[in-house]
């Protein structure tokens, strides 16, 4: 546009210089008329080459103002909005350096630990929700989570360390020893609606069942002999038509004189059979349960004690549990056994003896009586 303007200023100016020429004859204002058109000739050329300035701010070209918008994308494509054109500029920001030190990356995602922790939980949440003082083997729990036996045995191990369940050991489970959840981290019971009923236990005393136990072990002191022992039997017997409570149960055996005076209280009497160190025991329905009472090692009456104590094994502290032995040296007249959870007795019976003879070398048992 600039250029057009300029070429017709001059050829205004020198068609202005001519005519002026034929018409006056002077040279002298021809000349200056003819300069006039050189100059704005220059003039036009030195503008129209000159090149712009860069301006920071996206070129627009404006046509009517129409409000319509239209987009065309694609890397390097422009933008219109309405009758407004845009074209995009990209602009890179490099970040200047600088002595601080930069942000941390986040941390990686340990999906082992996530999948670890899913699976405990899933063990947890289902010993919240059965009922108290319910044990479950490694071979009951991995059908309940759906986890491999293996896997909830590493576990059980685990939370038994850290206190959240506890264990006895019970021969006929698999990997031999049953799990609780500790009472601290099961919840709150909710109130028993009226309609309910409870769920009771129903242990009572049975009898005394008298045996030998053989030592059959190179390694034990008595191989070859046996010892002769005396047990007390209880049973949880099944009610028809309601529900029976399955307690975790200790034995307190407590040793009388005839006077009723105590010789020995054993807050821990071992259930057997096992190894002689079983503190708990899970009364199932109609299943036996025995406490041992005595037994004859060498010709002295002897009775054995449940008792734990602290260890480190491998670098982590845990209790260990095992069976000691006491003399007893007075005779016995009666044996009271009262069997405890964490909270109440269930039941408790006096068992009355008479002194061993040479025939029956152990205390005879000749009655018993319900303790309330």
């Amino acid at each position: 546009m600039w250029m057009a303007l300029g070429v017709g200023i001059c050829g205004s100016l020198i068609a202005g210089a001519y005519v002026y020429w034929v018409t006056e004859h002077q040279l002298v204002p021809t000349l200056l008329i003819a300069g006039a058109a050189i100059a704005s000739f220059l003039i036009t050329l030195f503008f129209v080459k000159r090149k712009p300035e860069p301006s920071p701010l996206p070129a627009l070209q404006k046509n009517n103002g129409n409000a319509t918008a239209n987009a065309t994308g694609g890397a390097g494509g422009n933008a219109s909005i309405g009758d407004i054109i845009v074209k995009p500029e990209v602009h890179i920001h490099q970040p200047r350096e600088t002595g601080a030190a930069s942000a941390p990356a986040p941390a990686l995602v340990d999906i082992e630990a996530i999948r670890d922790d899913a699976r405990r939980d899933a063990i947890i949440d289902f010993l919240k929700k059965s009922p108290a003082n319910t044990g479950y083997d490694v071979r009951e729990l991995s059908e309940a989570v759906n986890i491999t036996m293996p896997d909830v045995r590493d576990i059980m191990k685990a939370l038994e360390f850290r206190g959240i369940v506890w264990s006895v050991e019970q021969l006929d489970a698999v990997g031999g020893r049953a799990y609780f959840l500790d009472q601290l981290h099961r919840p709150s019971p909710a109130p028993l609606d009226a309609a309910t009923p409870e769920q009771k236990h129903n242990i009572n005393f049975d009898n005394i069942w008298y045996g030998e136990k053989w030592q059959g072990s190179p390694l034990s002191i008595f191989a070859g002999q046996t010892l002769p022992f005396a047990t007390a039997k209880f049973e949880n017997a099944a009610i028809q038509g309601m529900k029976l409570g399955i307690p975790r149960v200790k034995a307190r055996a407590i040793y009388r004189r005839a006077d009723g005076t105590s010789i020995l209280d054993i807050p821990q009497a071992p259930w057997i059979p096992g190894q002689g160190n079983q503190s708990h025991a899970i009364f199932a329905a109609n299943t036996p349960q025995y406490v041992l009472l005595f037994f004859l090692e060498r010709e002295k009456l002897m009775c054995r004690s449940v008792e734990s104590f602290p260890t480190r094994t491998a670098g982590r502290k845990q209790r260990v549990r095992e069976g000691r032995d006491y003399e007893l040296r007075e005779p016995i007249a009666s044996i009271e056994i009262q069997l405890l959870t964490e909270t109440e007795q269930l039941c408790g019976v006096l068992l009355y003896f008479d002194p061993p003879t040479a025939q029956y070398p152990l205390p005879q048992y000749r009655g018993h009586k319900e303790l309330v």
